[in-house]
């Protein structure tokens, strides 16, 4: 029995196993196929088919056929999707485009409506979102709308979109008046002067406005309830003058005119002419003053006019003003008149009469004619001849006659010419034109007189000559012939310098106080030319040299004018040779270096220091020897010139004396030092290259220190006790020596560039 159930369990564990359907595979490769395919719901119809109807399928076809099943049932899951970002939208008023997420398993089955197609409308689904717009909101509530995506039989889906309501419409609001600086007030609001600006809601709107001299005015603006038009109205709002206005137009008879103008007088009052408008700042007009549009503000009621202009008879008239309105009239003014005559003193017959610029006709012809009273000025023409003077005055009085003779001189027309042609033509400083000139009058005014004649031309030598006609002929000719010459730009490192240019050799001048920059003709020469240069307003030369032409290509050149002032800010000393001083107890090498705090000019030459510091002090600068001195007590004096135009060469003899400190009484209980008193000579030469702003300056000579003495403090005095101004005198014995020094100087100006010298060349 034991040995049965074995065998039985064992049959039991081995029949399943060898269970096996030969159709399975086939329908699971049927099912398999229309899967890959994207057939999901026919593979799992297959597939599903097959593990429920097929007998003894094996445990290994039965794993399979459910792992193909449970992909089908996955992908269909996964088609049937259908899912939005969000399920409700708020939006503005204002119109607007929004989008929302879609995720859908099948999107080409999508489709999309709106329950409010008038506002809110659907764009489409594209690339995974939907797409919609709202219009504007005209009504002053929030609206709702559902917008519904469906995807084939799968269960649609739903965004709730929320508009919310208009607000209450408002405008920017923009009130100017004319004329303008009026108190503009808005609802019973506090008043603006000028312009009002602010924001209004729609409807009506009280607006009150005043002005000093104007009606006040009151006015209704209504905003009006459209979001739809311009944000902002503008509005300008006239005024009504509680003035009056007076436009008068003045003339004189015909065939006269008011030649200095006329005065009108208002009540009184003369009136000027202002530059304002009624529509400028000014917070009240200006009356009885004549304003750029020719009218006179006046108070209303009754008005004096008067109406004065020299020569003729005063016009008077009473009129009255309204209110708000512009009176216009003419006045005719009656001129005051006399009588002219003219006479022949000689050679005026037939001459042209010029009568304060107006041709009146021939000389006989002027008989009892009638002008204005007053100064006048009489000119005449007549070919060949020019008048004696160039013009006759004559004073007319009133109803009298007035006699004027008029006497004329022979002249000649002269025609200026030039080889070659195209050179300006000056006389007597005149320009008259460029030759060939047109025909220019020479008027005898004396017997024997000369003109100057001057020919000038860009690339030649200027010419003058003498020129004494001869009035028999009624035309001449003057021809010269011009000599070649170069160009040249000369120039100045200041402005507003001008130039005198000599030739040495011909003792001629070529060019006399010319400005620069200029460019100028000189003749090639061998030898140079002597150049001299002012400053504008100055006599003494600001620069003084040769300037030197014998090559047509080198033809430029900078002038390095001399500095203009010599005011030295700033300026440092160190001599470069070694003293046996002794500075301590034991002799030692020494220099010195002296300090210059605002060197200032006296005279030509001769400057001075407001403070002068020495200092004796050690190869190690632990120990130095201080002295000062102040302006008055030192100077120097230098007398010398230019090398060129950048090098100044100088002699120089500078003093200075240094009193001792404790003498001061102003600083003896301040500063308790040791300090050199004596005093400072040197005698010898210095270079100084011209450099603005910044100086350097080689000197080389005698140098002395006679009559040197040390004041130290006593001993009491180190630790402050006793007396402040205890010092001990000791002497300070320096020999006198050849030195050589270098001094930096610092101008902080460019017309500084160099020091202050008395120039002998």
């Amino acid at each position: 029995m034991k040995k049965i159930i074995i065998l039985f369990a064992c049959l039991l564990v081995v029949i399943p196993s060898l269970a096996y359907n030969p159709n399975f595979e086939r329908k699971y490769n049927d099912a398999l196929a229309k899967y890959e395919q994207g057939q999901y719901d026919s593979a799992k119809k297959v597939i599903s088919g097959a593990l429920k109807t097929l007998p003894n399928l094996s445990t290994e076809q039965k794993d399979k056929g459910d792992r193909l099943l449970a992909l089908c049932n996955q992908k269909i899951a996964n088609q049937n999707r259908l899912n939005l970002s969000t399920k409700e939208v708020t939006l503005t008023y204002a119109s607007h485009l929004d989008s929302v997420g879609v995720d859908a398993g099948k999107p080409q089955l999508l489709s999309s409506s709106s329950s409010a197609p008038g506002w809110c409308i659907v764009d489409g689904i594209r690339d995974g979102f939907l797409y919609f717009h709202t219009e504007f909101n005209e009504k002053k509530i929030p609206r709702e709308a559902d917008i519904t995506v469906k995807m084939g039989k799968i269960r649609p889906q739903k965004v709730h979109i929320v508009q919310e309501a208009r607000p209450e419409t408002t405008k920017k609001v923009v009130i100017r008046t004319s004329p303008d600086r009026a108190w503009i007030s808005v609802d019973g609001e506090e008043a603006y002067v000028g312009t009002w600006e602010g924001t209004l809601a729609s409807g009506a709107h009280r607006v009150h406005i005043e002005k000093g001299s104007y009606a006040a005015r009151d006015t209704v603006i209504t905003v009006l309830d459209d979001m739809h038009r311009e944000d902002t109205l503008a509005y300008r709002i006239h005024l009504s003058p509680n003035f009056a206005k007076l436009d008068l137009h003045i003339m004189p008879e015909p065939g006269f005119s008011i030649d200095s103008g006329a005065i009108l007088k208002v009540n009184g009052v003369t009136i000027s002419d202002t530059s304002f408008t009624y529509d400028d700042e000014r917070d009240e007009p200006r009356y009885l003053t004549r304003y750029p549009d020719g009218t006179i503000p006046v108070h209303a009621g009754t008005v004096d006019i008067e109406v004065i202009a020299e020569h003729f008879t005063p016009f008077k008239k009473q009129i009255r003003l309204v209110r708000a309105e512009t009176y216009k009239d003419s006045v005719r003014l009656s001129p005051i008149t006399g009588f002219l005559t003219l006479g022949d003193g000689g050679n005026a017959a037939q001459a042209r009469v010029i009568f304060d610029g107006k041709d009146i006709g021939a000389i006989e012809d002027i008989v009892a004619f009638r002008t204005l009273v007053g100064s006048h000025k009489i000119t005449v023409k007549k070919e060949g001849y020019q008048s004696s003077e160039v013009f006759y005055p004559v004073t007319i009085t009133e109803d009298n006659s007035s006699f004027v003779t008029v006497s004329m001189d022979r002249c000649v027309s002269y025609v200026f010419k030039s080889t070659p042609s195209g050179a300006q033509v000056f006389i007597d400083g005149e320009f008259v034109g460029v030759t060939p000139t047109p025909a220019h009058v020479l008027q005898e005014f004396e017997q024997k007189h000369t003109f100057n004649v001057e020919y000038k031309k860009r690339g030649f030598l200027p010419v003058s000559r003498k020129i004494q006609p001869n009035y028999i002929l009624k035309e001449a000719v003057d021809s010269v012939h011009l000599l070649e010459a170069s160009p040249f730009f000369l120039e100045a490192d200041e402005d507003k310098l001008t130039v005198s240019i000599e030739d040495k050799e011909k003792k001629a001048v070529y060019y006399e106080k010319t400005e620069l920059p200029a460019e100028i003709v000189l003749p090639i020469s061998a030898t140079p030319y002597k150049i001299t240069a002012w400053r504008r307003g100055k006599k003494s030369p600001a620069y003084r040299g040769t300037l030197k032409f014998d090559n047509p290509e080198k033809n430029h050149r900078k002038i390095k004018a001399w500095p203009k002032n010599n005011l030295l800010v700033i300026s440092g000393e160190y001599s470069f040779l070694p003293y046996k001083l002794s500075l301590v107890d034991s002799p030692e090498e020494a220099r010195f270096a002296r300090v210059n705090l605002c060197s200032f000019r006296l005279l030509p030459g001769l400057s001075t220091t407001a403070v002068r510091g020495l200092a004796f002090f050690n190869s190690t600068f632990e120990h130095f020897a201080p002295a000062i001195s102040f302006a008055f007590i030192n100077g120097d004096f230098r007398l010398g010139g230019s090398i060129s135009d950048y090098v100044d060469v100088n002699s120089l003899i500078s003093y200075a004396w240094y009193p001792p400190i404790f003498a001061w009484n102003f600083l003896k209980d301040a500063f308790v030092i040791p300090n050199l008193a004596g005093h400072d000579v040197f005698i010898g030469f210095e270079v100084t290259p011209r450099i603005p702003i910044a100086n350097i300056t080689l000197k080389a000579g005698y140098q002395m220190f006679p009559g040197m003495e040390q004041y130290v403090p006593s001993a009491s005095n180190s630790t402050y006790e006793g007396k402040k101004n205890d010092y001990t005198i000791q002497a300070f014995p320096i020999n006198n020596q050849f030195v050589v020094s270098i001094t930096v100087a610092l101008t902080f100006s460019t017309k500084n560039k160099g020091n202050n010298i008395w120039r002998l060349f």
